[in-house]
């Protein structure tokens, strides 16, 4: 709030200073050529700037030339919530010779708004100028779209189909056409669209705006066509939209997990002697409605025995370990009596030590 306000005084002095008559973001009249600078155009529309399009903030490089038989001074060059280049302000305090000619970028800040913009700029020298020295920079801003979350991570579990919620939000001027999407032209693979609703709502006035933009909201729901397999799943939703808006890229990445999950992902039966058999209980915790019951459980292992207690989560592996030192492993795949339900891979592994070793 604070920033606003300061923004607002230094409007005042700047429109007092120049006294010039401005409306809708240009400038009736441009100042009187100073005694002191010469700046050839010091007043710049550069009409409808597409953000992201026509790069990220409108920039000009102004050029401005010394006047009169003696050097002058920078003193200061003060902007309206601060959009100079570091180049043009090393200039200040410093000595410019005589018909010397120097170059002043101002950039446009273009967070938080749309619609008819502008960006001003108050050079003070020594001796001072007769006439303020004001350059400002006008334009129509036009915001993309903005996707929220981005990137988007969806887990869901093996048997269920997939949903997310995906927010766009669009700042735009009051008198431009609210968000649209052009569904026909969009994809989404793998997932439809079910549901959309759009709101929209005016924000305040930030910082040297003309006027209040508003703010669109699109919120859609997506649910997956069909089941997706177990494993990461990497997706790239591409909204297209019926304005001259560039098309919106979402990055979403879906994790199918088996409905069954161990209490690790992986056992280490640590280190064994040749033959020694050794055995590990694991907790199966399963997310579906329905408790899958393990049918059979087997291994490329010297597996010596597995059980299953009544409830049905808490299993006992049971392993020899190999006769050779050295680093062993496997797999332990676990199947269901519920066939929909794909069998689970658990990777074990351990140390045999000898006592040479």
């Amino acid at each position: 709030m604070a920033r606003g306000c300061d923004c607002a005084l230094w409007l005042a002095r700047v429109s007092l200073a120049v006294n010039v008559i401005v409306w809708s973001g240009c400038v009736k009249k441009d100042s009187p050529v100073s005694e002191v600078l010469h700046i050839l155009r010091p007043h710049v529309d550069l009409g409808v700037f597409r953000v992201g399009i026509d790069g990220e903030r409108p920039t000009h490089t102004f050029a401005f030339t010394v006047r009169g038989t003696s050097p002058v001074r920078i003193k200061s060059i003060e902007t309206d919530c601060g959009a100079c280049s570091s180049p043009a302000r090393e200039l200040i305090g410093k000595e410019l010779e005589p018909g010397s000619t120097h170059m002043l970028t101002l950039q446009m800040d273009v967070d938080h708004r749309a619609g008819p913009c502008r960006q001003m700029a108050l050079i003070t020298t020594d001796p001072p100028s007769r006439t303020p020295l004001v350059v400002s920079l006008a334009a129509f801003i036009v915001q993309p779209p903005v996707v929220s979350p981005s990137p988007l991570v969806v887990d869901s579990v093996f048997g269920e189909l997939p949903e997310c919620v995906v927010d766009i939000y669009r700042l735009r001027d009051a008198s431009s056409r609210p968000l649209r999407l052009n569904e026909e032209a969009s994809e989404f693979p793998s997932f439809v669209l079910v549901e959309r609703s759009s709101d929209s709502e005016e924000r305040p006035l930030l910082r040297s705006a003309e006027r209040s933009p508003v703010q669109d909201r699109l919120t859609m729901r997506f649910k997956a066509a069909t089941r997706l397999p177990i494993g990461e799943h990497r997706l790239e939703f591409r909204f297209a939209w019926r304005d001259d808006a560039a098309p919106s890229v979402l990055a979403v990445l879906v994790r199918v997990h088996h409905p069954v999950r161990p209490q690790v992902e992986r056992v280490f039966f640590g280190q064994l002697r040749p033959a020694e058999q050794r055995a590990v209980r694991l907790w199966l915790q399963h997310t579906s409605q329905e408790r899958p019951n393990v049918r059979t459980v087997m291994s490329d292992l010297d597996f010596v025995h597995s059980s299953i207690n009544e409830v049905g989560d808490e299993l006992v592996l049971k392993v020899r370990a190999p006769t050779g030192a050295g680093r062993f492993a496997g797999t332990v795949t676990i199947s269901f009596e519920n066939g929909s339900i794909p069998p689970l891979n658990l990777p074990v592994s351990g140390v045999v030590v000898t006592d040479a070793e």
